[in-house]
């Protein structure tokens, strides 16, 4: 098993017979490097989306179009993509579980919300979801409000992606360290927020600061195996 993080809430996640990708945001993802692209995206078999919002979900159609692979994720997100996109699609709704290969996908519950931009507002995009993954005798995404009733297999692997999170978090607070003075003369005038200084950080890469530089590839290079 191997997961590979694309920025924000994007996994690469290679189980079993399957590879799937989770949520790819990557056209204007500033925690994405577009020179990846081709990487994160080889050998896919399946998307599996949590909800509408353009940060999970933009890329989803262009890449199952793309690829020639199936989107898997709310029935009502589903089948509107599959109307309006000619995609193939796996609809189905929470507590239900679909076979992808050797995997058990599982649709659980979240507490978000869902929707995605329209010619007159925002757009009903199903219900916000999450998916419990079970491959090579492990499960991926158990929850942690529910830890205590979790088998000792399920409270392990729970953990293992909980400390890579957490190291994810450190990796970018070494970024906005190394990154302060970088921010200040290359970024200035750049509007705090919706990962508009990330973005720019990584615009202008090649020339901040060599410590600079090294945050960003780590915060870039962050893997859970």
């Amino acid at each position: 098993m191997k997961a590979t993080w694309l920025g924000h809430s994007g996994f690469r996640l290679e189980i079993a017979d399957q590879i799937l990708l989770i949520d790819p945001w990557l056209t204007g993802n500033p925690m994405f490097d577009p020179a990846r692209r081709a990487e994160a995206l080889a050998g896919a078999t399946h998307l599996l989306i949590t909800h509408g919002h353009g940060d999970h979900a933009s890329d989803g159609p262009a890449i199952a179009a793309e690829l020639g692979i199936p989107a898997v994720g709310t029935y009502d997100l589903m089948s509107w993509w599959e109307q309006a996109h000619g995609i193939a699609i796996v609809g189905f709704n929470k507590g239900g579980t679909v076979r992808l290969g050797e995997v058990a996908v599982t649709l659980v519950n979240a507490t978000h919300s869902s929707s995605f931009p329209g010619p007159d507002g925002p757009l009903y995009g199903g219900h916000e979801a999450g998916f419990m993954i079970e491959g090579e005798g492990r499960t991926i995404y158990c929850m942690q409000a529910h830890e205590d009733k979790l088998s000792p297999r399920c409270s392990y692997d729970l953990q293992e992606v909980v400390l890579a999170l957490q190291a994810s978090n450190e990796a970018l607070k070494e970024a906005v360290s190394a990154c302060r003075n970088d921010i200040a003369t290359k970024c200035g005038t750049v509007q705090p927020g919706k990962g508009r200084i990330a973005a720019c950080l990584v615009a202008e890469k090649a020339s901040v600061s060599k410590d600079c530089a090294n945050a960003i590839e780590k915060v870039e290079k962050v893997k859970i195996q």
